[in-house]
């Protein structure tokens, strides 16, 4: 039994908008599409309903930690451009690995994140090599920092390891 994804939006974005929903529920249900769409299409393949409920929990508690973050970067989803998104996949491999170093983990969606992520930066059809050069440290900082919270702690981005130092 598939469920919608349009349903699966709406839920999440009552879940974490509350109040502000209809203010912002537009825009977020665009970032929740572009973030978290292979997700749910390959959950949906498997018709496996428990992982589905148990990732949208998980999505649900990510959103729900990066709230503010979100609502203030939601026009970059008016005109997505190879660089804006490398930067939305950057803030949210950031906000995963900082939410890591608070001892709440979302494997699920940091797992996904980085398939995602390598998918884009691999497929020369949408990121040119103009745009890897130009955003090799930002790619690179989102790749330790997606590592970091896929179970390899050992290298860590520089501005993981100031928030940490920040948080000691």
């Amino acid at each position: 039994m598939e469920v919608e994804n349009s349903q699966i939006w709406d839920r999440i974005a009552h879940s974490v908008l509350e109040d502000d929903y209809e203010e912002y529920s537009q825009l977020y249900h665009i970032r929740l599409k572009f973030l978290y769409s292979m997700m749910l299409e390959e959950i949906n393949e498997t018709n496996a309903l428990d992982t589905l409920e148990f990732l949208i929990d998980e999505i649900i508690g990510y959103e729900n930690s990066q709230k503010y973050m979100s609502l203030i970067s939601l026009n970059d989803f008016q005109n997505m451009s190879p660089e804006i998104a490398i930067r939305v996949f950057s803030s949210v491999a950031f906000g995963l690995a900082v939410e890591q170093l608070k001892g709440r983990t979302y494997f699920s969606v940091a797992e996904f994140m980085k398939e995602s992520f390598n998918a884009l930066i691999e497929d020369t059809t949408i990121i040119t090599e103009g745009v890897l050069s130009a955003n090799r440290i930002l790619i690179s900082e989102t790749l330790l920092d997606l590592n970091f919270v896929n179970g390899e702690p050992e290298r860590m981005s520089f501005r993981l390891k100031r928030q940490l130092d920040l948080m000691e």
